[in-house]
């Protein structure tokens, strides 16, 4: 086959304009297409972001699961703490206070921005809205369980987000 049978079944959706037209248009759509696949910077911007986003969906989801595997018997979909419940503060839970909520919004987050989905991103910004407020009710409720200790930790450990150093103090303790 020719040329113009792949140009035909590429852009067949143009079919409704003159052929002058619709050859207008294809050319305009290869060169596009050029442009945004053969620039370097914007082809090293798009892997860049890529990675990044890609790094925040996996990095997201090993933060959630691992918070999960932490609380063991005390993971709970409600806020209010079980009966046995104990107090997690070291491991993935010595970075931030809810781990699971910080890997799903940044799993979240890395798809909103891989995807280029303003809808999605929005769900993001009402999940994270959520979710602090969750976090808000479960404070309180852990906090009248764990009274002095709870509060010690809400002081020297986040809430959503893991800090620098938090990270680093937790993979030197795991690798001595």
């Amino acid at each position: 086959r020719g040329p113009q049978s792949v140009h035909s079944r590429r852009f067949s959706a143009l079919s409704s304009l003159s052929h002058s037209q619709s050859s207008h248009v294809a050319h305009l759509l290869r060169g596009l297409h050029a442009i945004r696949v053969r620039t370097p910077q914007l082809q090293l911007a798009h892997s860049a972001a890529g990675r990044g986003d890609q790094c925040s969906i996996l990095g997201g989801g090993a933060l959630a699961v691992a918070g999960a595997y932490g609380l063991g018997s005390d993971l709970t979909p409600w806020p209010k703490p079980t009966e046995a419940n104990t107090l997690k503060t070291s491991g993935i839970y010595s970075l931030c206070r809810h781990p699971v909520y910080s890997g799903l919004l940044a799993a979240c987050l890395g798809l909103s921005l891989l995807s280029g989905s303003p809808e999605r991103l929005l769900l993001t910004i009402c999940l994270t809205v959520l979710l602090n407020y969750k976090a808000g009710r479960e404070e309180v409720l852990l906090a009248e369980v764990h009274g002095d200790e709870y509060a010690t930790y809400t002081q020297r450990t986040p809430k959503l987000l893991p800090t620098i150093g938090a990270l680093r103090e937790l993979l030197v303790e795991d690798l001595y």
